[in-house]
């Protein structure tokens, strides 16, 4: 989470398998981004990460 925290304050990140699959400041921007690459839906995990 520290990685993510100081890479993508405040994105919305993807992750699959412990893998960084996408990110996006925008959700649904996101859920795009996603499913044009095939990964939506599926086991993905999406959360927004802290901007601290």
């Amino acid at each position: 989470m520290e990685r993510l925290k100081r890479n993508y304050p405040g994105e919305y990140v993807a992750v699959l398998g412990g893998r960084l699959v996408g990110h996006s400041k925008d959700y649904h921007g996101l859920l795009a981004r996603l499913w044009s690459k095939g990964f939506f839906p599926g086991p993905v995990v999406i959360t927004q990460v802290p901007a601290e």
